[in-house]
């Protein structure tokens, strides 16, 4: 009653008229119109490429609210788990040591002010082939066993190569 406009928690329009109408019933009248700034949340990086393992940290502004908390998700879970990777809540993500198979997960940040508004951002975690022995020597007409893992994952399900000939020859072995 005394002029003083509150924006709705849920914003039904961007903009909206308020209006002032001589309190004697004569025609005088004024109007103003009020933009309802919503929050906007922005994440940065919007993507990363990172190694199992590793970790990558993310940034958020918020901006038209005073509220500036934001909720971290990583693939729809609160503060992320141990198959997708976790993140803080200071938005430092913590990629999965070993996970099955390189992807990529989706981290968000959800406005505290408003959970419709969020951002997004895609990490992707690639497979990791690894050799070992790394480095030996092996005497003429001797043999030598190797053993692949991906991402710490033992595994046969590789393609190996000699000199990058497909399972070796009579020259390279």
């Amino acid at each position: 009653s005394g002029g003083l406009y509150s924006a709705p928690a849920v914003v039904p329009s961007s903009t909206v008229t308020v209006s002032a109408v001589e309190a004697s019933g004569s025609l005088a009248s004024a109007s103003a119109s009020v933009t309802i700034a919503i929050p906007k949340v922005a994440i940065t990086p919007l993507t990363a490429t990172i190694a199992a393992g590793r970790s990558q940290q993310f940034t958020v502004t918020v901006t038209n609210t005073l509220n500036k908390a934001v909720s971290w998700s990583v693939n729809g879970v609160a503060g992320g788990g141990s198959a997708t990777g976790k993140i803080s809540s200071a938005g430092l993500y913590y990629a999965p040591s070993a996970p099955a198979k390189g992807g990529s997960v989706t981290i968000a940040a959800t406005s505290a002010a408003d959970s419709n508004i969020s951002a997004g951002a895609t990490v992707t975690i690639p497979d990791v082939v690894t050799v070992t022995p790394a480095s030996i020597s092996v005497a003429s007409g001797k043999s030598q066993q190797f053993a692949a893992s991906i991402n710490g994952i033992g595994s046969s399900s590789v393609l190996w190569s000699v000199g990058g000939v497909a399972g070796g020859n009579s020259t390279l072995g």
